[in-house]
């Protein structure tokens, strides 16, 4: 075994909201909202620093895709930056979408919770979110088109 040691991966620096938009529709949503969580941005890029590199990602968001007549808009984009020492163990390439995406998943709940609940419709609460689904329905939607 080396007596240097190696950092285990990559280390996470923030996570923005760039963009969103909400807006009510007046359509009926009962007592609970529907909605259909869907990926529809991704960006990732890697830039050198001085002491290895970073990743910068963009992800977006559309919580009603899909929906007929939803009660409301509800899309958002978030970046999420990386940083990555020379010195790791794990590559950009063992850093998936899916992992990047499960640390934004987080925001993306918190941010609809919030503006659900102050806009006279029901709270919308995000059932477990598969991350890595999420990734594959977005290339498999881009390749479709």
């Amino acid at each position: 075994m080396s007596s240097e040691k190696r950092s285990l991966g990559i280390s996470f620096k923030d996570i923005l909201l760039v963009s969103s938009e909400f807006r009510s529709l007046n359509n009926p949503a009962g007592d609970k909202l529907a909605y259909k969580l869907e990926l529809t941005q991704l960006t990732r890029e890697i830039s050198e620093t001085e002491k290895g590199s970073e990743l910068y990602c963009l992800f977006g968001f559309d919580l009603m895709h899909g929906i007929e007549e939803p009660a409301c808009i509800l899309q958002c984009t978030y970046a999420a930056r990386y940083a990555r020492k020379e010195s790791s163990a794990m590559t950009w390439d063992e850093f998936t979408d899916g992992m990047a995406v499960s640390h934004v998943v987080a925001y993306v709940r918190e941010f609809a919770m919030n503006l659900t609940a102050r806009s006279g419709l029901p709270r919308l609460y995000l059932n477990p979110i598969n991350a890595n689904g999420l990734v594959s329905r977005y290339h498999k939607r881009n390749e479709e088109e």
